[in-house]
């Protein structure tokens, strides 16, 4: 019996199991495949689980990235580290945030500008319950 706890394990391995066996599936699929044009989406799939097995099994033997074209941008890290901090129970949740993350949709909406006047009508007041008469108190706020 070892020290090091289930959760100390790295996830590593199980995730290059799992594209090893996604690139497989595909890979028949693509050569079973009917017709041309779904051998070809099958193709494409193989491709991008080659590409992130490469990406993981460089992880495990180095503990980086060898390859100087695949270094992340700071905003991809941030988008990944916001996605990681918030992630749902829900997978369609998860999926959605990742689609976000790399479509390029921000973490916070961008704040709503205050317009003044009936504070009903206003974007940048909605929420906040303004005091009577319920004028927008326009940029001031």
């Amino acid at each position: 019996m070892t020290d090091a706890s289930p959760a100390a394990e790295s996830p590593l391995p199980a995730l290059l199991a799992r594209l090893i066996a996604e690139g497989r599936h595909h890979a028949y699929a693509a050569a079973h495949s009917k017709t041309e044009e779904l051998a070809r989406v099958h193709e494409g799939a193989v491709s991008e689980a080659y590409n992130a097995a490469v990406y993981v099994a460089d992880l495990i033997a180095t503990g980086r990235m060898r390859h100087p074209g695949y270094d992340v941008a700071a905003e991809a890290e941030a988008a990944a580290k916001r996605v990681a901090a918030s992630l749902s129970v829900d997978p369609a949740e998860r999926g959605e945030a990742i689609s976000d993350a790399i479509y390029g949709a921000t973490a916070e909406p961008a704040p709503q500008k205050h317009i003044g006047g009936n504070a009903e009508d206003c974007p940048g007041c909605d929420g906040t319950n303004p005091p009577y008469p319920f004028i927008c108190p326009g940029l001031a706020m």
